[in-house]
């Protein structure tokens, strides 16, 4: 049986897709130093539209409040984990 792919229907939110994409566009925000508001640019939108029609971009509330923070622990619990790994070998 052929399956087809729909390329219009929105992603749920639990989708693997979508929470890579949102990783990215976190990544995209904090590394240009671009304010929260810049996911709500038309131009942004029109991208991500023409990029992914499935994916459906979070608010800025959702970026400020969740996404950003989430990044900003995994990068801390990142560099945490290479200080601790460092202190064990260091006093090996």
């Amino acid at each position: 049986m052929v399956q087809v792919i729909n390329l219009t229907k929105a992603w749920v939110k639990t989708n693997p897709n979508v929470k890579a994409l949102n990783d990215t566009v976190s990544r995209f925000i904090i590394q240009g130093c671009y304010a929260y508001s810049i996911v709500q640019e038309p131009a942004f939108l029109e991208l991500m539209k023409k990029a992914e029609p499935r994916y459906i971009v979070p608010s800025r509330k959702s970026f400020s409040q969740y996404h950003i923070p989430n990044a900003f622990e995994k990068s801390v619990n990142h560099v945490k984990s290479i200080i601790d790994n460092e202190c064990k070998s260091a006093s090996s």
